[in-house]
């Protein structure tokens, strides 16, 4: 058992002072320091002082594979976004490699974020993901619009379904995006 304590602690909306919790793995209660101390002796304490202790932020939808990017895409409405994600992907991926990934990870661990939804086309991303001390929901999206290649990405679709699945653990869920429907339709009147 361990009780955590901190200035103030942050609960269904409001910063409450002097409060404690005791855990193991889950929350078993929150009171008062000194009345944990009491009901668990023999618990280990982890004093915060003067901070602020709350729950982890989640980032539902990001994509690392454009980790790169610096302001350089287009900003105000999904379409135009998405024309400049498709002009400039290739030079944002060039400069994206795992040890950049894995900073933009840690910067995000630092400011709270502890879950991340990471939606990766091209799998550049899995192993930075994997080894994270954040909790990630890893989605393998197929995406792509051009009907010759469609057999192409599938098949790559498949091995970074396979390749992520290798890597679930407690921490690590390997997940599939949700297919896009130009490619969903292409692909359903190929294969019919």
């Amino acid at each position: 058992m361990t009780i955590a304590r901190a200035k103030y602690i942050y609960i269904a909306g409001e910063f409450i002072k002097e409060l404690a919790f005791v855990f193991d793995e889950k929350i078993i209660k929150i009171d008062r320091f000194e009345k944990l101390q009491r009901l668990y002796p023999d618990a280990k304490v982890l004093d915060f002082q003067e901070q602020i202790i709350m729950p982890g932020l989640i980032n539902i939808h990001q994509h690392l594979e454009f980790s790169a990017n610096q302001s350089s895409l287009t900003y105000g409405n999904f379409i135009s976004w998405l024309h400049s994600v498709i002009e400039k992907r290739d030079d944002l991926m060039g400069r994206c490699d795992e040890a950049l990934i894995e900073q933009k990870l840690n910067n995000q661990l630092r400011c709270g974020t502890t879950t991340i939804g990471e939606i990766s086309s091209t799998g550049v991303d899995l192993h930075a993901c994997a080894k994270a001390k954040q909790r990630v929901v890893f989605f393998n999206e197929l995406i792509g619009s051009n009907p010759a290649m469609v057999d192409a990405l599938y098949e790559d679709f498949n091995a970074r379904v396979s390749a992520s699945k290798a890597y679930a653990s407690d921490k690590f869920y390997p997940a599939l995006a949700s297919i896009r429907p130009i490619l969903c339709i292409q692909f359903c009147f190929k294969k019919l």
